[in-house]
């Protein structure tokens, strides 16, 4: 047998296995007790947080005979047909590759036509977005009065370029952004199911590469399991993660950070250098740095309140927390602005840069330069600058002097 990928192997099959989405989960299965299905539904939401795996779950609900409190039982011949892509009642269809007027009056016109076993029959439209708009145009009527045993569920990245003509024919939900704890904790999950071991910092690394995907969190924790088959150690650490993964590590955009901020410029041309020779992506690089930067600023923005950010709400682990807490005692707010101006601008410059490594160089000497501007303006600052609310004073006229100004007599006219 083929190997399957761990991203398909631990697709969520069950409402119970949806990672993050309870406010999803609770009003889908609220609707199916209480009878209250919806013939359209429109998921939207970043990548790989569960939209189409959330769609294919609500079916086997809706089709699955022997559902039990709004969940189905995994086993019949249905739920295992929709699980494998394979019902008839139950078809999906991917926006981007059917986004012509056709493939929409193909459904409209297959509509009327009965579920050929149950009740209900169900079109998931994948990237809804992609659709055309003489496609949106087509699907409107059946859209508004759609026959009894027909569901619509659609799911989207970017549901503002959907008409609101579509928008307002449809319960809509908003996927969240999966937080690094919970991704953590999945991934721990299919470790432990694997028999594999990866150290907690390597965990991180994965989960913080991931940007709120579970999707994407699962297929880098493929490619690590992938590397380790060449690695004598049973369980992987972080530096054997990077490694794997091509990626920057925690540490290191942590280390560029605070190297900055200490002015320490042969450590900060090192670092860059380790990254540049190591094959990372500079830009991706930078981006990490930047969200760094936004940390500590929080950070140091809340550290003399009496409540300040925890590690929950950053989405940190608490040990990275603990080292922004002590970074952020070396640097000023104005600093920390002035940084992320640079890094913002330094991230654009990227994009087309022939040099990036001598970009980001620059870029970081400047930044840690950042403590002599500040001194120079609080010199100007003592060197007369008005208090705050004052005005300036206008200069008193030069007095006139007490000895009239001998005047030159006009030149007589010639005759």
């Amino acid at each position: 047998m083929s190997y399957l990928a761990i991203a398909r192997k631990w697709r969520p099959q069950s409402f119970e296995d949806l990672v993050g989405q309870p406010h999803v989960v609770q009003t889908l299965k609220n609707a199916i007790l209480q009878s209250r299905v919806h013939h359209a539904y429109l998921f939207s939401g970043a990548r790989g947080v569960g939209k189409t795996s959330a769609a294919r779950i609500f079916a086997k609900a809706l089709r699955c005979p022997n559902a039990k409190d709004g969940i189905a039982c995994q086993s019949c011949f249905e739920c295992q047909a929709i699980a494998e892509g394979r019902s008839v009642d139950v078809i999906e269809i991917d926006g981007a590759s059917n986004n012509g007027v056709e493939a929409v009056r193909a459904i409209r016109d297959n509509v009327v036509y009965s579920a050929a076993a149950g009740f209900y029959k169900i079109y998931i439209i994948d990237e809804v977005h992609m659709l055309s708009v003489s496609a949106f145009n087509a699907l409107l009527k059946t859209l508004e009065e759609p026959p009894s045993h027909v569901v619509f569920l659609f799911a989207t990245t970017e549901p503002q370029k959907i008409p609101l003509t579509v928008l307002g024919r449809c319960q809509r939900f908003e996927f969240r952004r999966l937080p690094q704890s919970l991704i953590l904790e999945r991934l721990q999950l299919i470790l432990t199911a694997e028999k594999k071991e990866i150290s907690p910092d390597g965990l991180a690394v994965i989960a913080s590469g991931a940007d709120g995907s579970l999707r994407d969190a699962l297929s880098l924790l493929d490619q690590v399991l992938s590397y380790s088959a060449n690695v004598e150690a049973s369980r992987l650490d972080e530096a054997q993660v990077i490694a794997a993964l091509g990626i920057s590590g925690n540490q290191a955009v942590h280390e560029l950070v605070a190297a900055i901020v200490k002015t320490e410029k042969a450590k900060i041309l090192s670092l860059i250098g380790d990254q540049f020779d190591r094959g990372v992506d500079l830009k991706h690089f930078a981006e990490r740095a930047y969200e760094e930067v936004r940390l500590l600023y929080l950070v140091r923005l809340t550290q003399s309140e009496k409540e300040a950010v925890s590690a929950e709400f950053l989405d940190i682990a608490p040990h990275s927390l603990t080292r922004l807490q002590e970074l952020a005692k070396s640097a000023s707010v104005v600093q920390i602005e002035r940084m992320a101006q640079i890094f913002a601008k330094t991230i654009a410059d990227l994009n087309w840069s022939s040099l990036p490594r001598f970009v980001l160089e620059m870029a970081a000497l400047r930044m840690s330069e950042l403590k002599g501007l500040e001194a120079i303006e609080a010199q100007l600052k003592s060197g007369g600058m008005p208090a705050s609310g004052a005005r300036p004073q206008a200069s008193a006229p030069a007095p006139q002097s007490a000895v009239p100004t001998q005047q030159t007599a006009p030149a007589p006219a010639a005759k």
